[in-house]
């Protein structure tokens, strides 16, 4: 489509123009190719900054069709847009995701089926991809702190999520159950002493 062939080139001015564009259908900034690659996993694949932040925009500025943007789809073989940037070594564009996209949109531990010649093929994550392809101490440091911040921040949403109390069964703590109601004694002190008597 002309969107996802403007992404794919780095052709900034043509992507704005077409998410302002009055379209008889409306544009779906998710749409994939036909081996799953997203507008968005183009841009970053491409190292097209420009278009990247064209299309994480927030705020008054932004397209309301960026609200359904995806930016943690993946292509057919499991590769996400940020996965395919530390493939590739695209420090500028690695650098400004860490910087400006919100820790918990981008998934930094996303892991690709493979990369080619890996025999037999296996889960990569964008750290390993990296590795895989010696790009370089830079690359490395910049996933390694997305993939650390990444981590801190699930760490304490765990610790904020309300714990679920399980109640415990009615008499078990605090309240205690209703007693049964005793049964009154035949006879009193006095008839009992008085049994002894006899």
């Amino acid at each position: 489509t002309p969107f996802l062939y403007a992404c794919n080139h780095g052709k900034v001015g043509v992507v704005e123009l077409l998410l302002r564009w009055p379209h008889p259908t409306e544009l779906d900034v998710n749409q994939r190719s036909d081996g799953g690659e997203t507008p968005f996993l183009a841009a970053c694949r491409g190292d097209h900054l420009g278009v990247v932040k064209v299309l994480l925009e927030t705020g008054p500025k932004a397209s309301p069709l960026l609200e359904d943007l995806d930016p943690n789809q993946k292509a057919n073989d499991g590769r996400s847009a940020l996965w395919c940037a530390a493939h590739k070594g695209h420090v500028r564009t690695l650098k400004w995701l860490l910087e400006n996209c919100g820790v918990g949109r981008l998934d930094w531990e996303a892991a690709a089926d493979g990369l080619e010649g890996f025999d037999p093929p296996r889960k990569v994550t964008c750290l390993q991809a990296a590795k895989a392809m010696a790009r370089g101490d830079d690359v490395l440091k910049i996933v390694k702190q997305g993939v650390s911040k990444q981590r801190r921040e699930r760490a304490r949403a765990a610790l904020r999520a309300p714990e679920r109390r399980v109640l415990p069964p009615r008499g078990a703590r605090g309240r205690q159950a209703p007693r049964a109601p005793r049964r009154p004694r035949r006879g009193g002190r006095r008839g009992r002493g008085a049994a002894r008597d006899r």
